[in-house]
């Protein structure tokens, strides 16, 4: 692990003594020089929502494709949030542009999800990761639940959302 040695305080963009996609959706806005955008939102259409879709793996699968649906009311340009998933399986993104990975200090199998429009405009659509299982995956349910989410407008904005979890 390498510690960061940037300031802290000049990253947090929006002042809310958080470091999250919020931030990065900030600094996107700053280079493209539109800090300033402004987020839309369509009351009659649908929330804005996370949802994971649900996935079997027979026993002896060695991996599978886990999919994210986000669905927006808003301009979300910015997806983060946390999944605590078995021990042993490993992720990799399989969608360009979102990353997944440890965190750092973690002592459980949980994994971040950080994903953000470079232009500004809103993400929708689905996000792939491919899961590897370990060879002694327990026979079971398992829940695969988002946590600590955070959809970003353009303006740094935190929106509103539902989830719907999915299983394993």
């Amino acid at each position: 692990h390498i510690s960061p040695t940037w300031n802290k305080t000049t990253a947090d963009i929006n002042e809310d003594d958080d470091l999250d996609v919020r931030d990065v959706v900030g600094i996107a806005g700053i280079i493209l020089g539109d800090d300033q955008v402004e987020g839309t939102t369509d009351t009659q259409a649908a929330e804005n929502g996370l949802v994971v879709n649900d996935v079997s793996a027979p026993i002896g699968t060695s991996a599978v494709d886990l999919t994210f649906e986000l669905s927006d009311r808003d301009v979300v340009s910015g997806v983060q949030f946390d999944m605590l998933l078995p021990d042993g399986v490993d992720l990799e993104s399989k969608t360009e542009g979102l990353t997944v990975g440890k965190k750092w200090n973690a002592t459980n199998n949980v994994y971040t999800f950080l994903a953000y429009s470079e232009n500004l405009e809103s993400l929708g659509g689905h996000f792939d990761v491919r899961a590897t299982l370990p060879v002694n995956l327990q026979k079971g349910v398992y829940d695969l639940l988002p946590e600590n989410c955070i959809l970003s407008g353009p303006d740094m904005s935190s929106l509103e959302y539902q989830i719907q979890g999915g299983r394993l």
